[in-house]
């Protein structure tokens, strides 16, 4: 299996992670699943990871219409590392918005592990997020009243796991990364590093 991974660093504050999840699909219920499939189970063919042509995105209407995006191109390989910085108010966040399948561009086209997110209805999109998008965030975004391995727990749960499989697994992640001793501290207990 070929690994993608692009980390995008957008102005320090967010980071957005692409990962394969060929190990682990679950179907849509209800749905014709092959396009899904093809979307959560790349071909190792598809050299690009994200492919963009003339993305518009814009806010407001008539006098306060804010173009975010105008007619944006962008490339970028499987496991090619991306940084996009630039100055406030310049399209960064609303890029990737729209590469997380968390807006909808008002024109263009822009693929995504293969998958064209303009045709996509929301649930769809949300399963792609679901699946294939991962978010790690300057602020850590911990629920305060969970212990450090129940907020690890959290994802697993909404994915449907058992609690039992679902804190086991988590635990065995806080012990992969050192934190074994502190995975029942809250998070006003853990330092910066150890929430991150």
């Amino acid at each position: 299996m070929a690994v993608l991974r692009l980390i995008t660093i957008v102005s320090f504050r967010a980071r957005l992670c692409f990962h394969p999840t060929a190990q682990r699909y679950r179907t849509m219920p209800g749905k014709n699943n092959s396009n899904f499939d093809a979307a959560i189970n790349p071909s190792s063919s598809i050299e690009l990871a994200i492919s963009c042509r003339g993305v518009t995105k814009s806010y407001g209407s008539s006098e306060t219409k804010v173009a975010a995006l105008r007619g944006l191109d962008l490339e970028v390989k499987r496991g090619e590392l991306l940084m996009v910085v630039g100055p406030s108010g310049c399209g960064k966040t609303t890029l990737l918005s729209v590469i997380a399948s968390l807006l909808r561009l008002d024109s263009g086209q822009c693929h995504v592990l293969g998958r064209d997110l303009g045709v996509m209805d929301e649930r769809e999109r949300a399963y792609f997020r679901r699946e294939s998008i991962g978010f790690v965030f300057q602020l850590f975004n911990l629920l305060p009243a969970l212990t450090a391995v129940e907020n690890v727990a959290v994802p697993l749960l909404i994915d449907g796991a058992s609690w039992d499989d679902a804190t086991a697994r988590a635990q065995n992640i806080i012990e992969t990364v050192g934190l074994g001793a502190r995975s029942h501290a809250l998070p006003a207990k853990l330092s910066g590093g150890e929430q991150q």
